[in-house]
């Protein structure tokens, strides 16, 4: 219809009536582009908030994980205690040679917390999210992401080193699953305890072990302050968006 007028107004050579209907054209693409640019830009806002409401959960998740494998470590402290007493005493009491078994069952467990990253990934792969973050945020959360990628990293390393020092490559011991259950697995001592308190590889790895997870108790303690403060750091981000 209003192409039909604005032809009508140059076959008769209105020509002011004719930029009116371009003025008029003009406007409602401008105004439609500025509806659109709008409805994106609070599509994105929406996007990065529901994002960041994630990742606050995810580390929230990370840093009870970490909590949780801290307390681990720490239950266990006095039976490994045991057992590094009772190699220096030659203790071959039947208490002395489980604390050792269960020492080793501790030391090579996995103490990996399984922490999850998923929002931080989504982050990193919508540009038009990070637009909407401040500068600082946006180092806190580079540095969030390597923190958690060199914990995961030295976690899971010296996890597979401590399996394999304690059992897979130590002839004195190795792994007993009851009817195949693998979650069942137990430690069994091929060598007496006066052999093993003899045997100076043996002790010197448990108390190297022990020392890597005071160690790893310290690094997990210091990522979960870390993950608290970068928390609160999310907490700010989100009320300025909103």
């Amino acid at each position: 219809m209003l192409l039909r007028r604005v032809a009508q107004h140059v076959k008769t050579q209105n020509w002011f009536a004719v930029g009116l209907d371009f003025v008029i054209v003009a406007a409602g693409v401008l105004l439609a582009l500025q509806v659109s640019n709008w409805s994106e830009a609070q599509s994105n806002k929406k996007g990065a908030t529901n994002t960041l409401v994630r990742l606050k959960n995810e580390v929230s998740f990370n840093t009870i994980a970490l909590e949780e494998r801290i307390a681990s470590i720490g239950e266990s402290r006095s039976t490994r205690d045991r057992a590094i007493l009772a190699l220096d005493r030659c203790d071959d009491s039947p208490e002395a040679i489980s604390a050792v078994t269960k020492t080793i069952h501790v030391m090579s467990g996995d103490i990996l917390p399984s922490f999850v990253d998923n929002s931080l990934r989504e982050l990193a792969r919508n540009d038009q999210y990070l637009e909407l973050l401040t500068d600082a945020f946006r180092a806190e959360l580079n540095i969030y992401d390597s923190r958690l990628a060199d914990e995961r990293s030295q976690l899971k390393i010296n996890y597979e080193l401590m399996w394999d020092d304690h059992v897979l490559r130590n002839p004195s011991v190795s792994v007993v699953a009851p009817e195949g259950d693998v979650s069942r697995a137990l430690i069994a001592l091929h060598r007496p305890m006066a052999e093993l308190c003899e045997d100076p590889v043996f002790g010197r790895q448990l108390i190297m072990t022990e020392g890597w997870h005071q160690a790893a108790t310290s690094r997990m303690t210091r990522f979960k302050k870390q993950n608290e403060a970068f928390l609160l750091e999310i907490d700010a981000e989100l009320e300025r968006l909103n």
